[in-house]
């Protein structure tokens, strides 16, 4: 599909261990990838768990070097803001700066199904990553 638009990719499958090293740290030369996946849960349901990994300009997953000062500033506040209105008001404005910037091109969003059998009562998390402690059958 991208080279109907002009970009051409080749497929590098590997292992996760090396996936993510290399898209922490840059190839064996240290050089980075120009484009790589990368999922990412939210387990909190919270935008500063985006802000603080992705877009932050010291964030340790930030590999595509982003750097917006008012939105660190605002990282930052709405770590430790407590008044709720005040702390939405903060997300609203980091991501009006994110779309305005779009430092992300989502190329794939995966939906994950879960299925059980109906006298299986089991919530589904966010991280994909049920708790069958809290599982109850019927």
């Amino acid at each position: 599909m991208l080279a109907k638009i002009g970009i051409d990719v080749s497929l590098d499958a590997k292992t996760k261990s090396i996936h993510f090293k290399e898209v922490k740290e840059g190839d064996a030369d240290g050089n980075p990838s120009d484009m790589y996946m990368l999922g990412w849960g939210v387990p909190t349901y919270d935008s500063h768990y985006v802000f603080s990994f992705l877009l932050e300009s010291s964030g340790s997953w930030n590999k595509i070097n982003f750097k917006n000062d008012r939105l660190d500033e605002i990282t930052a506040a709405i770590g430790v803001e407590t008044n709720i209105d005040t702390r939405n008001q903060l997300i609203a404005e980091g991501w009006d700066i994110i779309q305005d910037n779009i430092p992300y091109l989502p190329l794939h969003h995966q939906v994950v199904n879960q299925a059980s059998k109906s006298n299986v009562d089991i919530h589904a998390r966010i991280n994909n990553e049920p708790l069958f402690y809290f599982a109850n059958v019927n």
